[in-house]
């Protein structure tokens, strides 16, 4: 089992001599992650007895939970529950003689003809869960990168600073990115998966969000890796719910509950509930900075998926109270309304990379409602008409305009057929482009921009 090494009492670093082979081998001699993401979650889909390996094989799904114990006054005959939507350890088949969960489902949820789950097998579940957990992220992230920083408690964001930004393309220094173990689940209020439902791959997805992390590594990033609750199943899109604005830490205030699960992760750092209560919900994934001549621009939009009118007010009200107390410079506020039927966040319809003549701004112009509002992001970027990359809505559905920049001259794009245009305009601009597989992280509307929550840019 992985011995975490207390840094302080919020955060946990997994220890250097962690094993990532003995890791997956704890995870399951054939571990095989792939879930069929349909149905709902908790769904029993087959039982087989243990033995009956051929039809296992057939399914695609594996043993995960090879180690796990068997409770007392368990069933002798193991059942393999093949489940869809994240009821099981990540979707897939696992041996646990009475009950379930993992992930996506508390202690409790029993197979047909078992007994009530008793408190000790409960915390025994915790227990397991909490080992699991952290062989998974020792079986695919690089743990024993000095910078990485796995952090199984709330993350205390005074203990972790300096902390703050002024815009989305300054050299990227600290970020917080979410183990995405509970993608799988079955909240979809996102337009793709609300529209087309999902089919995800967690064995890949886990591959393709641990590239991120160790581009970022890589970059001389430090990296905060979160747990989140199992029932959190958007939490690895982490902008949404954490970002830094000047020189402070702001936690949003989500719209769905499902969402508001995440807030409860953080300690610090000013809570933008405060401003807007139940009536004014605000995700950073609606919110996009940019700074020029000691003026801070924030361009916020509202009436997508998840804010509404009264988010422009109750961000506006947070910025002043920032600004009463010097934690950013004087501000201008952007509202940009957004045409709702598509755009989930302002961040999916449009964002920008570069400096100067580099510089280069994605746009779904067909995304936002107001055009004015798009004259104003294009004079406080200081760029004209030859620096918009104009994207249609397949592009902007398949995360074109989703960029994440790691300094002004590098950016990360996810690598589909529907972001090349942007990819190949951005190249001709001068900037290094990082592609990265994003599949099965994108199912839900969400890539590198979402999934990186920025905590510190020079």
């Amino acid at each position: 089992m992985l011995k975490p090494v207390q840094k302080n009492a919020e955060i946990s670093l997994l220890a250097p001599q962690a094993d990532p082979t003995a890791a997956k081998k704890r995870l399951g001699a054939a571990v095989d992650l792939s879930t069929q993401g349909k149905g709902r979650s908790g769904e029993v889909l087959e039982q087989k007895s243990a033995d009956d390996g051929k039809a296992a094989d057939r399914n695609k799904f594996a043993s995960l939970g090879a180690e796990a114990p068997v409770q007392q006054g368990a069933p002798s005959e193991d059942i393999l529950v093949v489940c869809r939507g994240g009821a099981t350890p990540l979707g897939g088949m696992h041996r646990r003689p009475r009950w379930q969960g993992y992930f996506g489902q508390p202690p409790g949820v029993l197979i047909p003809g078992s007994a009530p789950v008793t408190a000790s097998e409960a915390a025994q579940s915790a227990r397991d869960k909490k080992l699991f957990l952290r062989d998974l992220v020792a079986a695919y992230y690089p743990v024993d990168h000095p910078k990485l920083h796995f952090v199984e408690g709330r993350l205390d964001l005074k203990k972790i600073g300096p902390l703050g930004r002024t815009d989305e393309v300054g050299k990227l220094k600290k970020v917080a990115l979410t183990v995405p173990q509970g993608l799988g689940g079955d909240w979809t209020f996102s337009p793709l998966a609300k529209s087309k439902g999902f089919e995800l791959d967690l064995n890949r997805a886990l591959e393709q969000h641990a590239k991120l992390t160790k581009t970022l590594l890589d970059r001389g990033v430090e990296v905060y890796l979160l747990a989140q609750p199992d029932k959190a199943s958007e939490a690895v899109y982490a902008t949404d719910t954490l970002t830094a604005i000047g020189n402070t830490a702001m936690i949003g205030n989500p719209k769905h509950e499902a969402r508001k699960l995440e807030t409860e992760k953080f300690k610090g750092g000013v809570q933008l509930e405060t401003f807007g209560g139940s009536k004014g919900p605000i995700e950073f994934g609606d919110v996009l900075l940019a700074h020029s001549g000691g003026t801070q621009f924030v361009f916020q939009g509202y009436q997508s998926w998840r804010s509404t009118e009264e988010s422009v007010d109750a961000l506006k009200n947070a910025l002043g109270y920032l600004e009463s107390r010097g934690n950013i410079d004087p501000f201008v506020h952007i509202p940009v309304r957004l045409t709702g039927d598509d755009t989930l966040h302002i961040d999916y319809v449009t964002n920008y990379a570069g400096e100067g003549s580099q510089r280069r701004m994605t746009l779904y112009r067909e995304g936002i409602a107001d055009p004015s509002a798009i004259e104003r992001m294009m004079q406080a970027l200081g760029i004209d008409k030859s620096q918009v990359i104009e994207i249609s809505r397949e592009e902007m559905l398949a995360g074109a305009a989703n960029i994440e920049s790691i300094d002004p001259r590098t950016v990360m794009v996810i690598d589909n057929p529907g972001t090349q245009r942007v990819i190949a305009a951005l190249q001709r601009a001068g900037l290094e482009v990082i592609t990265l597989p994003f599949d099965q992280m994108s199912q839900k509307d969400g890539t590198v921009h979402c999934c990186t929550a920025q905590l510190l840019r020079d």
